[in-house]
């Protein structure tokens, strides 16, 4: 029955006026291919994303369990001596003295004579009039002029009793005869070598000179008694090598240092909260003397001038920098020991945090010194040498164990959008594996090859934090995709379009309940990206 449908159908159809069809009313089926076109995929570790924040100076320390700091490393020196004690270019003491008591009256015969030995208390002070107990002599010369008014000649010895060898302590002794045809005589030695031993008198440092005359007198020349002899001593060209002595409490500015931090300016004004930032000051002292160390000028300066203050203990206690121990100098004082005293700035006992979490453009470290601030002891001394110095190393640790909110990071798609010129709809598919403890958003930027930003998608994509275990780690990550449909302005930048900016936008997951959370450098997020344009052809 079948087969006698097949031939009367066919039948039919041959009988008819084929010329009679309208073939251009005749209409196929539209298809809509899909043309992909693959932008890529980028993955950053933390570990890659902290050495893009552009600081030379900062270093990035990488602990065993990966947990990641911040280290920034500074190193200043203060070796001006002549705060302390600054010797004259030239001491001059002079002193006359008549050497006999009473006349002595003319005789046929020539005569001896031979008077007291005197003492002559000289001072020896520096600028300041410091105390001191003893210099020794690197450089300079000492020298005396004696002149007599008498017609006689006259033997002496100066003996410089407090003029010594540095290291034997014997007395530098100078003999000599002023004929009875000289009104003077001068000599000289040079200082190197010698040290000068003082006792403070007063407010002056006082050492010794005797002086032994013993005179010829020729026949029928008188003494009188009122005559008197001069001695000057005058040091000159003075250099010392090292001092001792108590060089008082005048304070002095050891260190002023800027730092720049230029890494906080990747955070914004807002977007940080440290949890345990630290500042060790070690002070290396070559310096005989105790300091007692005020940090009330440390300051963080905004880019906008503004300052905050370092606050707490730390600043409100001196910091007492200890001295090195005297008692370990060897013969040559010049090799004098250190002490190394550090100083924590930190959450127990400042507001260092508040400093750092202002995202500083610098910090502004002016250290003053105050000398012997808890006083000398009697049977102490202060002592510098010609190589004392103070170093002060700073170090500013900035430990991973943060808030954050308002960091952001870009990543470069390049792209070729005319490959999708044919199509009539374009998509873009993006997803994320995410396993950093960081809440955020994405962004897409379309920009041309001359960097401007042709057409802007803000917020097409939300990022989940991974769950964070009893360790402080994350579990596991968080997958997270999306389709976004481009409207035709869109697609006209697409098409234009040699490079899609993905910006990152991130805050920690925590930052509601104002907890922490650690940075390890393995931590990691993906993101993928392509565009699929669908194309209409017509059948």
């Amino acid at each position: 029955m079948k087969k006698i449908w097949s031939v009367f159908l066919l039948l039919y159809f041959i009988a008819c006026d084929f010329d009679s069809i309208e073939l251009d009313k005749v209409q196929g089926p539209t298809l809509s291919p899909s043309l992909v076109l693959n932008l890529g995929s980028v993955k950053y570790t933390v570990g890659e994303l902290v050495d893009d924040l552009e600081d030379e100076s900062l270093e990035v320390v990488t602990e065993d369990d990966l947990f990641i700091i911040f280290v920034q490393r500074d190193t200043s020196i203060y070796d001006d001596t002549e705060e302390f004690i600054a010797l004259e270019d030239e001491i001059t003491n002079e002193e006359s003295y008549p050497p006999f008591s009473s006349d002595i009256p003319a005789q046929s015969i020539e005569n001896r004579e031979t008077p007291p030995t005197e003492i002559f208390d000289f001072e020896f002070n520096p600028e300041g009039d410091e105390e001191i107990d003893s210099t020794f002599f690197k450089a300079g010369t000492l020298r005396y002029t004696l002149t007599s008014p008498f017609n006689s000649r006259i033997n002496y010895t100066l003996t410089l009793t407090d003029i010594q060898d540095a290291l034997t302590g014997e007395p530098h002794v100078f003999n000599d005869i002023l004929m009875a045809d000289e009104t003077s005589k001068s000599g000289s030695t040079p200082l190197e070598g010698k040290k000068n031993v003082a006792k403070r008198v007063g407010s002056s440092n006082i050492f010794n000179v005797a002086l032994d005359l013993t005179f010829i007198i020729p026949p029928n020349v008188a003494i009188n008694a009122s005559d008197e002899i001069t001695l000057e001593v005058v040091f000159e060209d003075l250099e010392f090598s090292a001092v001792f002595g108590d060089f008082g409490m005048d304070p002095v500015e050891v260190q002023q240092e800027v730092i720049e931090i230029s890494v906080f300016d990747d955070f914004g004004d807002d977007g940080l909260f440290l949890e345990e930032p630290t500042v060790t000051l070690e002070f290396i002292n070559k310096f005989g003397i105790e300091f007692g160390i005020s940090l009330a000028n440390v300051k963080a300066v905004d880019d906008d001038a503004s300052e905050i203050l370092l606050e707490g203990d730390v600043v409100s206690n001196l910091q007492i920098v200890n001295a090195p121990d005297g008692s370990q100098l060897g013969p040559d004082v010049t090799s004098l020991p250190i002490v190394v005293t550090p100083v924590p700035i930190n959450v127990n006992n400042s507001n260092i945090d508040k400093l750092l979490n202002n995202t500083p453009a610098n910090l502004t470290f002016t250290v003053d010194a105050t000398p012997n601030s808890e006083g000398l002891g009697m049977d102490e001394n202060n002592y510098l040498s010609d190589s004392s110095y103070l170093e002060i190393r700073m170090t500013t640790e900035i430990p991973l164990d943060l808030r954050m909110d308002g960091f952001s990071r870009d990543f470069d798609f390049s792209i070729d959008g005319t490959e999708l010129s044919d199509a009539d709809s374009i998509v873009i598919n993006l997803r994320v594996v995410n396993n950093i403890p960081i809440d955020g958003t994405l962004d897409l930027s379309f920009q041309d090859d001359s960097g401007e930003e042709l057409y802007k998608l803000p917020g097409v994509e939300s990022i989940e934090s991974p769950r964070v275990g009893n360790g402080e780690r994350t579990l596991s990550p968080v997958e997270k995709g999306s389709v976004i449909r481009l409207n035709d302005e869109g697609i006209e930048a697409f098409l234009k379009t040699t490079e899609v900016i993905v910006t990152l936008n991130m805050f920690t997951f925590d930052t509601e309940s104002e907890n922490p959370v650690k940075i390890f450098s393995d931590y990691n997020i993906e993101i993928f990206l392509t565009a699929q344009g669908k194309v209409a052809v017509d059948l």
